[in-house]
């Protein structure tokens, strides 16, 4: 029996462990506890690679994992996870799209020095790093998370991707609602 790995794989593995690390690493800083990222970050994974295979195996589709489906799954399961453990959600949500930007950044990276894919694609991804770093502890709960949307909406247009215009505008609904919010508040008091 012979144990072989592709480098595609390889490069998956890689970049899921680094999105995992900055999820615990940021949230650590953030003020949540080490042992309650990990189980989060654990119960997103199952979650996640359950909505990725599913849906190809009810629609009877060709392809072996649904990406959209598995960044929906784990999604709800850490707002499901973060209403249980009474935490914010969007500061949850900010997390994890900070993570899951590093995580495609990295993917991509090793996608392009693989020949797979062509370099554009990483420096879309890498722009999105340093902007959402750049803004995360600038800007309220929430903003991080539907900018990494409307962001992804926009790489997703450029590539031809399904669902770009739909992430684009939950990105866009979203982050009106914060800021309209956050007005609000500040108009207060």
């Amino acid at each position: 029996m012979s144990l072989s790995f592709s480098p595609f794989g390889i490069i998956l593995a890689i970049s899921y462990l680094l999105g995992v690390f900055i999820f615990w690493r940021w949230g650590r800083r953030e003020g949540f506890s080490s042992n309650d990222l990990f189980d989060l970050a654990l119960v997103s994974s199952l979650v996640a690679f359950g909505g990725g295979k599913i849906p190809p195996i009810l629609l009877g589709a060709s392809a072996e994992f649904y990406w959209a489906g598995a960044v929906l799954a784990g999604a709800a399961a850490l707002l499901i996870s973060a209403f249980f453990r009474r935490w914010s959600s969007l500061r949850l949500m900010d997390l994890g799209a900070i993570a899951l930007s590093f995580s495609e950044a990295a993917a991509f990276l090793g996608f392009w020095i693989l020949k797979i894919q062509a370099p554009l694609f990483f420096a879309g991804c890498a722009a999105r790093v340093v902007f959402l770093y750049l803004i995360h502890r600038r800007t309220p709960s929430g903003v991080t998370f539907f900018s990494y949307l409307i962001l992804e909406g926009v790489l997703l247009y450029l590539s031809g991707g399904f669902l770009s215009i739909a992430v684009l505008g939950l990105g866009i609904a979203g982050l009106i609602a914060i800021l309209i919010k956050f007005k609000v508040k500040r108009s207060n008091g």
